[in-house]
């Protein structure tokens, strides 16, 4: 298949024409991964608006997990990844250019008469995100048992490797609650040991081990 070079959407509709799902999955984790890598916020406000639950702060694997979970099902999900990858392909703009008014120069030398703007046409770029949906679609509704475990891992595994700051940030975040979990549990171990001591002198008091002398013979002799 012949591959044009920096021009995302002739080479995606040419996969899409040619019902590769193999090579559609492959398109569909390198841009999503590259969304989650580069437009973070972007990508959980369109999780959010699809009423997929987050944590506060998600990370990768969280990410990952939530669009493989929902990507079935979730229309609404994968329209708005899809309106993403658009945005990120640089195809929003690449329409918009296409409607903005052009200079005509006519008559003489100097004049110009500048045509009537046109109005966006809007439809194009649902048309556009459309497309990309519906070919992902196809390809998730592939994805069962195994194959989706593989997109899943294969994602995750894409996702990491583009955004190693995020990685490390996870990684650090991870470290300094393990720390906090571990002094928590020092201290609570600390505190359950002394009650138990504080228990066992309280029972010997109670007990009179404390206060007592040493008998001896009480024997009478003259």
């Amino acid at each position: 298949m012949l591959y044009i070079k920096d021009d995302f959407y002739s080479n995606f509709t040419a996969i899409a024409k040619s019902n590769d799902t193999m090579a559609m999955r492959g398109v569909m984790v390198d841009q999503i991964s590259s969304l989650i890598a580069d437009r973070r916020g972007d990508v959980i406000d369109a999780l959010n608006k699809a009423n997929v639950k987050l944590s506060n702060n998600p990370s990768n694997q969280e990410l990952v997990k939530a669009i493989s979970d929902n990507i079935k099902t979730n229309k609404k999900m994968l329209i708005g990844l899809s309106y993403l990858v658009a945005k990120q392909n640089d195809i929003l703009q690449a329409e918009m250019k296409k409607d903005r008014d052009e200079m005509s120069f006519e008559g003489e030398k100097g004049a110009t008469n500048k045509t009537p703007p046109k109005k966006v046409d809007w439809t194009k770029f649902a048309d556009t995100t459309k497309t990309i949906a519906d070919s992902f679609t196809v390809t998730a509704d592939a994805l069962t048992g195994a194959k989706a475990g593989a997109f899943q891992d294969e994602l995750l595994a894409k996702t990491n490797a583009k955004s190693p700051e995020q990685i490390q940030q996870e990684q650090t975040q991870q470290q300094q609650q393990q720390q906090t979990k571990s002094k928590r549990t020092r201290n609570i171990l600390i505190v359950v040991g002394l009650l138990v001591v504080a228990g066992g002198v309280f029972w010997a008091y109670k007990k009179g081990y404390f206060g007592k002398k040493g008998g001896g013979s009480t024997g009478v002799t003259n």
